[in-house]
């Protein structure tokens, strides 16, 4: 779902049990607080997404928990964001809190 800004949430083999109106809210509060307004696209994924572009764009044959690609651009879209929920599901249970907060945590870190 495509925000009216141009923010997209996109969810592929992310997992069942995700809020995933309140990730794609916070992810609008981002761009309209944080990015002045630009726009960015967040695909929330598995390990083996994550694996697949973190060697393919960077060299790195393992999954990443958030990959970043800036446009590099001074105004436009601000660039895209890769999440691995599995990672995420992970590092929450580490960390103590649950996994839509790691993957809020994930994608500002973005």
């Amino acid at each position: 779902m495509t925000s009216e800004d141009g923010t997209e949430l996109l969810f592929r083999r992310a997992g069942a049990g995700l809020p995933r109106a309140a990730l794609r809210k916070f992810c609008l509060r981002l761009s309209a607080e944080l990015a002045a307004g630009r726009p960015f696209v967040c695909l929330l994924s598995d390990d083996r997404e994550l694996r697949r572009l973190n060697a393919t764009f960077l060299g790195r044959d393992y999954p990443a928990d958030v990959l970043a690609f800036p446009s590099g651009q001074d105004s436009g879209p601000l660039g895209e964001i890769a999440v691995s929920t599995g990672r995420a599901a992970q590092q929450a249970r580490e960390f103590g809190h649950t996994t839509a907060d790691e993957i809020r945590i994930l994608i500002l870190h973005g």
